[in-house]
């Protein structure tokens, strides 16, 4: 939580043991990874035009927007701005 809401932890309750116990952490040692990150449409080979096939790209975004209260949230309360850290922490 502190990586996209530094200082947030500090404000909100600790976990029950049910949610604990409901949670669990996974961690996967890679010893290869791949990923393929650039702007724009496909750069196809020539040779691969010909093949009858969709072309393009899917643009995945996660547009930041406002915070919106909860209806338990007390009054009063100014709203946090953890913006920076989130487009930080997951810039697209």
């Amino acid at each position: 939580m502190e990586r996209i809401a530094p200082g947030r932890w500090d404000e909100v309750r600790p976990p029950s043991e049910i949610e604990l116990k409901a949670t669990k952490m996974l961690a996967i040692k890679l010893d290869q990874a791949s990923v393929k990150v650039r702007s724009g449409g496909p750069n196809e080979d020539k040779e691969d035009l010909d093949i009858p096939a969709w072309t393009g790209e899917m643009v995945i975004k996660h547009p930041l927007t406002a915070m919106v209260a909860d209806q338990h949230s007390t009054d009063g309360i100014k709203v946090p701005d953890y913006s920076e850290a989130w487009e930080d922490r997951w810039r697209v």
